[in-house]
């Protein structure tokens, strides 16, 4: 269609109206108009959004008392766009860590969705998922669309885990463990060269499968200490893993094969997820963490309070 052709021309390759006229035969009337056409048919949408940036300053107090690595603090102006632009940061950090032929691990989650969809380039990379399947919610893709969309991305290959992230018994789950294609993913675990997850806090609401597993089980999970999860694997304050409740039957990276990973990205928001970031950094699971300004003021408070004297 001609309108649509038009519209490449202008938007993607952005020539000027005269040159597109001059190439087409036609008027510089009759290509504004048929740009006007473009837009409304529905061939193109124009979104404006407001500018976000970096606080800086915040950004290395959050690292300094996490002792972690790097920190980087998003200030969006609009709420509603803060998992926007945590996955913009997201990617702009993996695009500049990974190196071609590196192993690059993915979990499940809106702000690596958000992260994959503004991928603009990637090495070439072997790009494996870090958990089992997760459904996407409310129209979201589903954890291999994403280890998908990221593998076109790098023209890299992907290794997807074609199984549920946890299954409801450990017999069932070492079956499956034992598939050609999933024992090849996971082997991969043990050679990440990059990480990205996002963490969980233990609470509805704020955690991947939190609200999937049984009241009984979330109960007693708190009771011992459990505050975060990462992929599934439940952790305590200190960072250190809880595997009684739900290992066996997780289809995916154990906290020690991310931990030692040569790049740790994770992504955190939102001041209820404070003491599980705390505990993910101070058990060795975040070497790089972006957040948002409310994340990153609890976290520094809450800091505060741990570490007083008397505490």
């Amino acid at each position: 269609m001609l309108a649509g052709r038009v519209a490449r021309a202008f938007y993607l390759d952005e020539r000027a109206q005269v040159d597109i006229a001059a190439d087409l035969q036609l008027s510089r009337y009759q290509v504004a108009r048929l740009l006007a056409v473009a837009k409304a048919n529905g061939m193109v949408h124009i979104r404006i959004t407001a500018p976000s940036g970096i606080d800086h300053d915040l950004s290395k107090r959050l690292a300094a008392v996490l002792g972690i690595e790097r920190a980087v603090v998003v200030t969006p102006i609009d709420p509603a766009t803060v998992v926007e632009e945590l996955g913009r940061i997201l990617a702009r950090e993996l695009e500049d860590d990974v190196a071609e032929g590196d192993v690059v691990g993915l979990t499940w989650s809106r702000a690596t969705i958000s992260m994959v969809q503004q991928l603009q380039s990637l090495a070439r990379c072997s790009l494996v998922q870090l958990g089992g399947h997760v459904e996407g919610v409310s129209g979201m893709p589903g954890t291999f669309e994403l280890l998908l969309r990221a593998a076109q991305v790098s023209a890299g290959r992907a290794f997807p885990i074609f199984a549920p992230l946890f299954v409801g018994d450990a017999h069932t789950a070492q079956t499956l463990r034992q598939q050609s294609s999933i024992r090849t993913a996971l082997a991969l675990h043990d050679r990440l060269d990059v990480a990205v997850v996002s963490v969980g806090n233990w609470a509805a609401g704020g955690s991947t499968i939190f609200d999937t597993l049984p009241a009984g089980i979330r109960t007693r999970a708190r009771d011992r200490g459990v505050v975060g999860e990462i992929g599934g694997r439940m952790y305590d304050q200190s960072g250190a893993p809880v595997p009684e409740f739900l290992d066996e039957r997780i289809i995916g990276a154990s906290l020690e094969q991310l931990r030692t990973a040569r790049r740790r990205i994770a992504t955190s928001y939102g001041e209820h997820r404070a003491d599980a970031t705390i505990a993910a950094a101070r058990g060795g699971l975040v070497g790089t963490l972006v957040a948002d300004v409310t994340l990153a003021d609890a976290v520094i408070a809450r800091c505060a309070e741990i570490d007083a004297p008397g505490e």
